[in-house]
This record gives structure tokens, C-alpha cells and sequence, in this order.
């Protein structure tokens, strides 16, 4: 999988996300905005808050899919085992979720990175 192919897929898991959370959360979006916005998470209304940081957590896993399109060099190993770990939290705490699928995705990325380790290795240990 290429930095392209894993910053793609990130990206389109997110797009997903965010269109489960309009589908599920659309009344206390709509709530939200028409309170104004401001000051409209209270603690009264905890869907509000869970809407919340269902759509900031799909926008990051935007950005950091575009950082990862964009990557020229090598994804490091802790970027998608940190990914495959915080997935992994997120599953574990919400098991009818879409964390399992970023896990996936993650480790995809983790296995190709092996992969072509041992292809290197390989090819050195032959010359």
C-alpha cells in the first residue's frame, strides 16, 4: 500500500464517518446551530457533546489521510501503529464501530512496511 493508497483510504473512511455522524447526529447538529452555536455543548445535553467530537474526530482522521497522501518519504512505523493502536482503543471501547475498519487500513500499511523490509533484506543478503 502506498503513502497514496493509505492517505486515500484514510480520507474515505472519514468521509464515511462524517456522513454516519450527519445521518445519526442531524437533530443535535441542528440543535447546535440553532442555539446559535456558542456555548451550546452543556452538560444537560451529552448527545451534543458526543456529535461534537464525532465530527472533529472524523475531520482529523481527514487530515491526517491527506498528510499521509501527500507524504513523500516513508510512513514511520509509529504512525500507522500508533493509528492501529488508537484504533484498537477506540474498538475495544465501542465495538460497533467504524474503528475496526481504520485498524484495518492501519495495519495494511503495517504489513506492505514489512513486506518491503524483507524484500530489502532480501535483496542485500543475495548480492
Amino acid at each position: 500500500m502506498s503513502n497514496r493508497a493509505f492517505g486515500i483510504s484514510l480520507i474515505l473512511l472519514a468521509v464515511v464517518h462524517q456522513v454516519v455522524g450527519l445521518y445519526e447526529f442531524h437533530g443535535e447538529l441542528l440543535d447546535a446551530i440553532l442555539l446559535g452555536w456558542w456555548n451550546s455543548q452543556v452538560r444537560s445535553e451529552p448527545m451534543r457533546a458526543v456529535m461534537l467530537w464525532f465530527f472533529v474526530s472524523g475531520f482529523l482522521i481527514m487530515l491526517w489521510g491527506e498528510s499521509m497522501r501527500l507524504r513523500q518519504s516513508p510512513v514511520r512505523t509509529r504512525e500507522w501503529a500508533g493509528g492501529a493502536l488508537m484504533s484498537l482503543a477506540g474498538a475495544t471501547a465501542i465495538p460497533a464501530s467504524g474503528f475496526w475498519l481504520v485498524l484495518a487500513v492501519c495495519l495494511a500499511k503495517g504489513w506492505q512496511q514489512r513486506q518491503a523490509f524483507r524484500a530489502d533484506r532480501a535483496g542485500v543478503a543475495s548480492r
